[in-house]
């Protein structure tokens, strides 16, 4: 991050803008000194694997059909 051009906080001084900031409380689910995790919605896993298109360009066809339609 020292390259980034962006203000830089050290563990101390995030912790200190943390615990006084009720809007920074609410983004950050946790942090230490190595590391902060955003609170953020994670996506499920749906556990289904892509599909394939069998070669018959289905897909594609079905793309051009719509970029011809936006025109």
């Amino acid at each position: 991050m020292s390259n980034s051009g962006a203000e830089q906080f050290s563990y101390g001084s995030f912790k200190q803008v943390y615990d006084s900031n009720p809007s920074i409380q609410r983004m950050i689910k946790n942090f230490d000194q190595e590391k902060v995790t955003l609170d953020t919605e994670e996506q499920e896993e749906t556990g289904l694997a892509p599909q394939d298109d069998n070669g018959t360009g289905s897909v594609s066809k079905m793309a051009k059909r719509a970029t011809k339609a936006r025109r």
